[in-house]
């Protein structure tokens, strides 16, 4: 590769590590965020109220011997669908039983499949007293487990069916579920933006996702709390916070950026074993920090030449990370003529 090339690849990267430290360090900025409950009573909420309430200025969920819940039941914000945003709020869990078990989660962009009975399925930011499960992504009514706590995934349609595909991590599990206090309070942020979603907890990144399967992936739905089935438990949550984002599909028409600069990263096939050329975990790790610095959109293609004919649309820069010599990509099909009639044009 040319020296100047790596050198100007280089900086790059370390100027977006270094814009996406600053921005990480700003992070407790609460412009622009919304509460969603009043801390007195459960206005702009509905749920059971066998099971729901406001105790001690926060919401509680809790089932008892006297009071089980014969099915998983939900509190429904009903502010309305909630697209692209950022939610912020401080979760308890606490087993009421000798077995340790107290489940929960955060729905998000999900349906009410059940009004009636408050039942709701959808994207689940997942919550248990137990050290599995807190912080994956689960689809409640649909495809099951997205992401396990510290995965990068990208999910993907192949022959009519789901495929959960792990291309790197946010860290070790079990480091991860350390930084979880047990019967305390704890901080889970959820950011969903586009097809991309990333659960954090204690500022503990513990899965990061993008839904590529278009037949599945919900764009917007209700934001609920559930109340899991089961033995005796308790769950409170307080601090309900959101903030509206534009994705990058949102913030313009002629151009995807919508004035923004748009830096397209394609991630070549993988040619070597874990932890060597890691193309697809490099760009996700990319435009982490790149979705973090203003005037930026970034959006990645991964293991080869994007499928979609308009992926270069409005680009600005192109990022390609792969390699194949005479089989790399760019030198097959009319790839060298797209990329060199974009050349021109200034890209």
């Amino acid at each position: 590769m040319n020296i100047k090339i790596t050198r100007s690849l280089c900086l790059l990267f370390l100027s977006v590590l270094f814009f996406g430290q600053i921005t990480t360090l700003s992070a407790g900025d609460e412009d622009g965020f919304k509460s969603l409950f009043n801390g007195r009573d459960l206005t702009g909420w509905e749920g059971n109220p066998v099971f729901w309430s406001v105790k001690d200025g926060v919401i509680s969920g809790q089932t008892t011997p006297q009071n089980p819940a014969k099915g998983n039941t939900f509190l429904i914000w009903k502010g309305g669908p909630v697209d692209d945003f950022e939610l912020r709020l401080s979760y308890k869990i606490s087993p009421n039983n000798t077995t340790g078990f107290a489940n929960s989660g955060i729905q998000y962009r999900s349906k009410i499949v059940d009004p009636g009975g408050w039942v709701v399925g959808g994207y689940q930011a997942d919550i248990e007293a137990g050290k599995t499960f807190t912080g994956i992504l689960y689809e409640e009514k649909g495809r099951g487990i997205l992401a396990k706590r510290g995965q990068q995934t990208v999910i993907k349609e192949v022959d009519g069916k789901t495929k959960v595909e792990v291309v790197g991590s946010t860290g070790n599990s079990d480091e991860i579920q350390s930084a979880i206090k047990p019967e305390d309070w704890n901080e889970y942020v959820i950011i969903a933006k586009g097809n991309h979603l990333t659960h954090t907890i204690n500022g503990r990144k513990t899965v990061d996702v993008i839904d590529e399967q278009k037949s599945k992936a919900a764009a917007s739905g209700v934001l609920a709390l559930q109340l899991h089935a089961g033995e005796p438990m308790t769950v409170q949550f307080r601090d309900i916070r959101m903030k509206p984002l534009k994705s990058v599909e949102q913030t313009g028409t002629n151009s995807p950026a919508g004035g923004k600069k748009k830096i397209v990263m394609v991630a070549g096939t993988p040619s070597h074993g874990p932890g060597d050329h890691e193309f697809n975990a490099g760009v996700l790790l990319l435009k982490q920090s790149l979705d973090q610095v203003p005037g930026v959109a970034a959006t990645a293609h991964l293991n080869g030449w994007p499928k979609d004919a308009n992926a270069f649309d409005g680009a600005d820069t192109i990022m390609l990370f792969m390699d194949g010599g005479k089989n790399h990509p760019v030198v097959r099909d009319d790839h060298l003529k797209i990329i060199g009639d974009l050349m021109k044009k200034g890209v």
